[in-house]
């Protein structure tokens, strides 16, 4: 009796389950045919990812402007300039406030509106590191 090479498992084809996504390859033996995660899970892995990077990337563009607003803080206008990419950024992470613990919207609410009340020529090295540091702690 001749035993085929390949047979179809019983999750592909006509007998493939519902929730399944199969990867379509057959099986060899007693060896199973490997199945692909459900839709639906890939879809909010994905939707995760790319929330992920935009909140690593909103970070990254903060920091980056508190490291330019030290750099330049004897020039207004580069001072200037970099504290509006900040605030900029702040807005960014602000739009994700939904896919993070309320906490976090807080943090971000409270450096926002400090920013506001503060005139970017007073703003002092000193603030601007304790802006630095609650940002970093944020990132974690």
């Amino acid at each position: 009796m001749d035993r085929p090479l390949f047979r179809k498992s019983g999750v592909t084809g006509i007998n493939m389950h519902k929730n399944f996504n199969s990867s379509g390859r057959l099986s060899t033996g007693s060896e199973p045919a490997s199945v692909g995660l459900n839709a639906q899970k890939e879809k909010e892995l994905q939707a995760t990812t790319k929330i992920s990077s935009r909140i690593r990337l909103a970070f990254e563009e903060c920091e980056d402007a508190i490291e330019t607003v030290m750099q330049n803080n004897d020039n207004v206008v580069l001072k200037a300039n970099a504290m509006n990419d900040l605030r900029d950024s702040l807005a960014k992470l602000w739009n994700e406030r939904k896919s993070r613990e309320f906490q976090f919207a807080q943090l971000i609410n409270h450096i926002q509106c400090l920013l506001l009340n503060v005139p970017v020529e007073e703003i002092t090295l000193t603030q601007v590191e304790a802006i630095s540091s609650v940002i970093q702690q944020a990132a974690i």
